[in-house]
């Protein structure tokens, strides 16, 4: 188990790593899960996209995902401020194949298709996310297409997994296995944060 402290104190498990390049410049997504906050009651993926330009300079910026399947919230949020809040089932719940979540457009190769969870959090926090690149001393969309890839794919594939477990068990154990059910699709999450930062990138030109 590969661990990586964003915050000292916090004890997080890298879930996955997400890179690319696109004009000379190095493209990189975390995510990471809390696992203090499992312990707490709370299931927590911090999502951090950083960009290293040609002269090294890196820069990066990070959204906490907070769920409660019991209550059936989420809330996300920048550097502790909330940017919003929302109930799980108003979601537009992801389709999926072997358990990871495959948008309609990854199937067909179709980048045009419809693609619900990314555009959920687009209509959401699409603003909050350019405000925040907006404030970078060079401004970089394409981190916000990494940001807004990584918080769409870890929330569409913990609604999946939370479907795949069931509710057996105390909150507790049952985060633990959503948890593990998020590293064994890490593939699909991988494939899935690419494909959705090439659209989004798309859109931009």
């Amino acid at each position: 188990m590969v661990k990586d402290n964003l915050t000292e104190g916090i004890k997080t498990t890298l879930i996955t790593n997400i890179s690319f390049t696109r004009d000379g410049r190095e493209y990189l997504v975390k995510l990471n899960l809390d696992d203090a906050a499992i312990m707490e009651g709370d299931f927590v993926i911090e999502v951090t996209a950083s960009v290293t330009e040609r002269n090294k300079h890196k820069y990066e910026e990070s959204l906490t995902l907070t769920l409660d399947f019991e209550r059936m919230h989420g809330a996300i949020s920048h550097k502790g401020e909330p940017l919003h809040e929302f109930d799980l089932h108003d979601l537009p719940f992801p389709s999926n194949i072997n358990g990871s979540e495959s948008p309609e457009g990854m199937e067909t190769g179709d980048e045009g298709a419809d693609d619900p969870v990314a555009e959920y959090i687009e209509k959401s926090i699409g603003h909050h996310i350019h405000e925040i690149i907006e404030a970078m001393p060079v401004p970089d969309p394409i981190l916000g297409c990494a940001l807004k890839a990584g918080i769409s794919s870890a929330l569409g594939q913990s609604l999946v997994c939370n479907e795949m477990v069931g509710s057996d068990g105390t909150k507790r154990q049952r985060f633990w296995r959503i948890a593990r059910c998020l590293r064994e699709h890490v593939a699909g999450i991988f494939t899935t944060v690419l494909w959705r930062a090439a659209r989004c990138m798309v859109m931009l030109v």
